[in-house]
């Protein structure tokens, strides 16, 4: 049977070896008539059996590890050079920044002015209808 060790933290996370952790109750057992001679076997402190393992939990576990090789494979828009300072290391940034907001006014213009002419036409329209 294998065990997890929960005292690390973790339970074989980001490719952590799942190990049989080896301790005692502090405190001594008495044989009891009932248990004696069945074989009762104690559980250890902080341990699960592995079957208990979650399958989600080791998608997720697999999901975050992926995640975090692909955002150190990314560019990012700023220069990771710490001698560029201020306004400079962002220059990328901004500048992305703006064309991004002069194309939605733009975008909400064009949207704004067909709905006005469609507007317009429907309600001519139906003052002919009148």
């Amino acid at each position: 049977r294998t065990t997890i060790d929960l005292t690390r933290g973790h339970a074989g996370f980001a490719g952590v070896p799942l190990m049989r952790r080896k301790d005692s109750s502090s405190i001594g057992r008495a044989s009891v008539s009932k248990t004696e001679g069945c074989e009762f076997e104690s559980r250890l402190s902080c341990q699960l059996p592995l079957s208990n393992q979650s399958p989600m939990l080791k998608k997720f576990s697999t999901f975050v590890g992926e995640v975090k090789g692909e955002l150190r494979k990314a560019s990012w828009p700023w220069d990771p050079d710490p001698k560029v300072k201020g306004f400079k290391k962002f220059k990328e940034l901004i500048d992305s920044t703006v064309v991004i907001l002069i194309a939605m006014i733009l975008l909400a213009a064009y949207v704004g002015l067909w709905d006005l002419v469609h507007r317009e036409v429907v309600d001519f329209l139906t003052q002919l209808g009148r």
